[in-house]
């Protein structure tokens, strides 16, 4: 990654120019616990190319993602949001194209948005909560690689339950496990694994502050293994 850096002082950016940002996101309905995480990922983001001095103007989409410290896979995302954004006002340098890694993500969740179409006949407000609770799975498991999904294994589910329920603001959606079990049906039933890892996911509502075990015992990965 190569990002321009300036021998002199920063350009701040001007504030009413990043309200602008939060004013479309207010306009389109997201709620305030979504638009509070982007603004602190914004806020990072900004801190971070302004100590170091670097050109907006040659700041990509994804580059502003790598820049971002925090742990958070959304804070990243959200960084990369609001660049786009910039990018639609000359102030940023527009995205290259998608890497095969990229393209086979999105391809992936088509397929999977399709199922839910057509086979679990879910609404587009469903479809579209499952799809992105899909990609931050995927990006929680594989990074930027390609994804495998063959190589997923139960504490992978686990692991990433545990750290969305520790963001409290995650749980504005109650149906969390359910768009979990239906992606990972849909894996399962379209030969892309072969363990039904549906059965792993708790059946239960979860919530913040909910306690996961790490690691399945041996008779719950081998009752998954087993399970049709």
């Amino acid at each position: 990654m190569k990002i321009e850096i300036r021998n002199t002082s920063a350009q701040k950016l001007p504030l009413s120019l990043v309200e602008d940002f939060f004013e479309r996101l207010h306009s389109a309905n997201y709620s305030q616990d979504t638009i509070a995480g982007y603004r602190h990922a914004v806020q990072a983001l900004v801190a971070t190319v302004e100590e170091a001095g670097i050109d907006w103007q040659k700041l990509t989409p994804e580059e502003a993602m790598a820049l971002v410290k925090l742990r958070s896979q959304n804070a990243r995302y959200r960084a990369k949001i609001f660049v786009g954004f910039l990018v639609e006002r000359g102030l940023a340098a527009p995205s290259v194209g998608p890497s095969a890694a990229e393209l086979s993500r999105n391809a992936l969740r088509s397929e999977f948005e399709t199922y839910l179409r057509t086979q679990r006949a879910m609404s587009e407000r469903t479809t579209r909560h499952a799809s992105y609770m899909a990609r931050r799975f995927l990006a929680f498991r594989f990074g930027e690689g390609l994804d495998r999904p063959d190589e997923i294994v139960a504490t992978d589910i686990s692991d990433f339950l545990s750290e969305v329920l520790g963001r409290r603001s995650d749980f504005r959606d109650k149906t969390l496990s359910t768009h979990l079990r239906s992606f990972f049906g849909f894996l399962f039933q379209t030969g892309k694994t072969t363990t039904n890892f549906a059965k792993v996911v708790p059946r239960v509502a979860i919530r913040h502050g909910t306690r996961l075990p790490r690691h399945l015992s041996d008779t719950d990965v081998e009752a998954v293994d087993l399970s049709p």
